[in-house]
């Protein structure tokens, strides 16, 4: 999979939402050199640490591709003089919706559940449901698939909450908003398309100049090809 570093603005939120994890992997270090009996002062061996990956799960609502790479670094100011900075962290982020990074998808069927039961209550944010309701049916359509069956079994009331609680409803129906429009749009350029063709084919090109300049004479196009 090709990566990509972007410095968006959208990249700079989800840069703020994983810089925890720049003190995370500290305490992990401490408590594997405490574990371990290591101590920083000593001889001046160097100490081989575990290798440390980060990885982030997308499955927001902006068109992001497969995969692309954070680093801790874009949040700093732009050295004078030039140079690097002396503290990094990067992560690799993985766009799960649907669609995306299927050979991952494939591997692990949990990741593959999670993103269908994201795909649930987008559908029925989409259909115009409130929130409440389409996490609540969402997780009740799971059940009766068997997609996260154990999980939203066991633990529904602290998955409905958190949902609750993280899931930005406004920003969704915006996304679900722009999709419609887009494919909307997208279907209305595939009928005029689709018109012309059949003009050109019949040397029509007076009615071509005409349905483009009368919206009326291009239904009755419309309705004489029958195209819907």
């Amino acid at each position: 999979m090709a990566k990509k570093r972007y410095h968006s603005k959208h990249a700079q939120k989800i840069n703020r939402s994983y810089k925890d994890s720049l003190f995370y992997f500290s305490e992990l270090y401490q408590n594997y050199l405490k574990a371990e009996g290591f101590r920083l002062t000593g001889t001046g061996r160097r100490l081989l640490l575990p290798l440390p990956r980060y990885i982030v799960f997308y499955n927001g609502t902006k068109d992001e591709p497969d995969e692309t790479q954070l680093l801790l670094s874009d949040s700093f100011p732009e050295p004078k003089g030039g140079g690097l900075p002396a503290l990094e962290c990067r992560a690799q982020v993985l766009n799960i919706n649907s669609g995306h990074n299927q050979e991952i998808m494939k591997r692990c069927h949990r990741l593959k559940e999670y993103s269908e039961f994201i795909g649930e209550i987008r559908c029925r944010l989409q259909s115009g449901l409130k929130l409440e309701d389409a996490v609540e049916q969402g997780i009740e359509a799971c059940i009766r698939r068997g997609v996260l069956t154990d999980i939203l079994s066991r633990s529904k009331m602290e998955v409905r909450k958190m949902l609750l609680t993280e899931y930005d409803e406004k920003a969704e129906r915006e996304y679900l908003r722009k999709q419609s429009r887009e494919e909307g749009v997208q279907q209305g350029e595939n009928r005029v398309n689709r018109l012309i063709r059949l003009l050109l084919e019949q040397n029509r090109i007076a009615d071509i100049e005409k349905s483009v300049k009368n919206p009326n004479y291009q239904k009755e196009l419309f309705q004489e090809f029958d195209i819907q």
